[in-house]
């Protein structure tokens, strides 16, 4: 019987090795000599792994799309909701109540460290850095537990610049003014941002600072929305971010960075909400 045993796991063995030397012996005949595929590393989970061995599908937004999706608005569940599928649209308040991944709560982490507390989920996740700061957005749709708390609807990987390596100190200022339609001067704004760093090819520094001075939002109709005396808004408020991360290349296979991010937002309290009526079709607004 053991004999027997034997001779199947060895022909079982032998059976399902063949398919893969053929498919192997196939793409050399294929593709051309010398040619390489590039590899996507997704780095929203306790180890780097390629997108192929994650099971869950995986969106990527680079620097171009995050910088061209902040002049409509600059707030991260903004973006993401435009670059998301099933990312639901952001209220724009300071809560992040009902901005869901297909339906569930994502987890936000900045390089990989958890933005909440597993005790209580004070649902400020979306406001803890300035996207000036920020080099790309991964995105792992699906429940997981890879990192132990909170992704129930999938996870949100803010990545955040590094230094460039053996490259001359360079320094860049973004200046930006918002306003409503009809450019009234309650919903005037204004945002200025600069990164500086540069380094050796063993270490490296980037540093950056922005402020943002936020109007009222209006809407269609012209008229401001309502605050969110509650849960907080992000209408008439001021935002100061700090930034510094360092890099050094101790080895080949060992890097150690140090990163600082200070992100403050606080509302100026120059209006006030004016409740609505439902049953006379009235909404909420500010003065």
């Amino acid at each position: 019987m053991s004999v027997l045993l034997a001779v199947c796991a060895i022909w079982l063995v032998s059976a399902s090795g063949l398919p893969a030397q053929q498919h192997q012996d196939l793409r050399s005949d294929t593709e051309p000599e010398g040619s390489v595929e590039d590899e996507i590393i997704v780095k929203a989970s306790r180890t780097e792994l390629p997108a192929s061995a994650t099971p869950a599908a995986v969106v990527l937004i680079d620097t171009d799309t995050i910088e061209s999706n902040v002049v409509v608005a600059d707030e991260l569940v903004s973006v993401l909701s435009r670059t998301v599928p099933g990312f639901a649209p952001s209220i724009q308040k300071l809560t992040g109540r009902s901005e869901t991944l297909r339906g569930r709560n994502p987890l936000y982490l900045v390089d990989g460290v958890n933005q909440h507390n597993a005790m209580r989920d004070g649902s400020r996740d979306g406001h803890t850095i300035d996207l000036a700061f920020v080099e790309r957005i991964e995105v792992i749709n699906g429940s997981n537990a890879i990192q132990g708390v909170g992704a129930t609807g999938g996870v949100v990987n803010i990545v955040t610049r590094d230094p460039d390596l053996g490259s001359r100190w360079n320094t860049s200022f973004d200046l930006r003014l918002t306003g409503s339609a009809e450019l009234d001067s309650d919903s005037l704004g204004y945002k200025i941002s600069g990164l500086s760093g540069g380094g050796s090819e063993s270490f490296g520094l980037l540093a950056g600072a922005s402020f943002h001075e936020r109007g009222l939002f209006f809407d269609a109709d012209g008229e401001a929305v309502g605050l969110y005396p509650t849960q907080g808004d992000i209408m008439d408020s001021q935002t100061v971010g700090l930034f510094a991360k360092a890099r050094w290349v101790l080895a080949e296979d060992l890097v150690v960075s140090f990163l600082l991010n200070d992100f403050d937002l606080e509302r100026n309290g120059d209006f006030r909400v004016v409740r609505g009526d439902r049953s006379l079709g009235i909404p909420t607004g500010t003065i």
